[in-house]
């Protein structure tokens, strides 16, 4: 209580909020207020066994950083791209970072990943902690305040050309817009060695089905299989996503089978099962 009310002050003064210590997958880390979310996100726990067999990991969607801290703590990636077209959310995410001695492998990208290079988007957002999304209808609260700006765009396939990367893992958090990140990543998709963590949205102006039907197109088109990993199934309509708000997906090339070390890894899983699972013998 007190730690919100103190990053609600600073807030007001047009200051950063505070620095707090928190623990992550047992590791105490000082990181900015509202970083660690109290209540762990549903994908915490596959983004971290994805994390830990994972080389080269690119994060869309990168905001302040949570999900690059996961990866990092995993100490198996050699090299992570954030991309975040919020320059505010990207600062406070290399803060975060260079904060814990975390910085090192990392490349900072402040633009919106999407469909097409050098072009520009209008981003909705009120702020580094709240969501941000070309989706007017996304963001909430930038909507109502009236918030936005234009971004530059890039796509993940002018990334890996870029930087010469060869990534085994694509996080995609970007708010409605994950269709037109896939769209834009084509061309490493055809090298079938990637995977794709994907976090679904739906809003006013895109149904969870119309979005849903762009990315089982791509699957299809590409050979790729979508798995629901809350079922460890594969999807292959709308059907099971139907009236929700955002689901997850995880896309890999339709001849590889679901990875045995994700199988029993659920929502509910934490961090610390999942560290303590890959240090055992049978999860190596």
């Amino acid at each position: 209580m007190m730690e919100r009310l103190k990053a609600s002050c600073r807030s007001r003064l047009g200051l950063p909020p505070p620095w707090i210590r928190r623990h992550l997958a047992g590791r105490e880390l000082v990181v900015r207020y509202g970083t660690i979310r109290d209540l762990p996100e549903p994908d915490e726990a596959w983004l971290l066994s994805l994390a830990l067999h994972s080389r080269i990991v690119v994060d869309v969607g990168a905001n302040v950083g949570q999900a690059a801290l996961i990866v990092l703590l995993a100490d198996t990636a050699q090299e992570l791209v954030l991309v975040e077209p919020n320059a505010e959310a990207l600062a406070s995410a290399a803060e975060n970072l260079l904060r814990n001695g975390l910085a090192g492998r990392v490349r900072f990208v402040c633009a919106a990943a999407t469909d097409i290079r050098d072009s520009k988007v209008t981003l909705w957002t009120a702020g580094t902690m709240a969501a941000g999304s070309i989706y007017r209808a996304q963001a909430q609260t930038a909507s109502r305040l009236g918030r936005h700006f234009d971004v530059p765009t890039v796509t993940v396939d002018s990334l890996c050309r870029d930087y010469a990367l060869d990534p085994d893992l694509v996080k995609v958090d970007v708010e409605g817009a994950e269709g037109r990140v896939l769209v834009g990543s084509v061309e490493l998709a055809k090298r079938r060695r990637t995977r794709f963590l994907i976090e679904m949205h739906s809003n006013a102006e895109l149904s969870m089905s119309v979005n849903m039907r762009h990315v089982l197109r791509w699957c299809e088109t590409l050979g790729y299989k979508a798995w629901l990993p809350t079922r460890a199934a594969v999807l292959t309509d709308t059907a099971p996503t139907e009236g929700c708000v955002r689901c997850w997906l995880l896309l890999q090339p339709s001849e590889w089978s679901y990875p045995d070390w994700l199988q029993g890894v659920t929502a509910s899983t934490s961090l610390e099962a999942v560290w303590r699972g890959a240090r055992s013998p049978r999860g190596r």
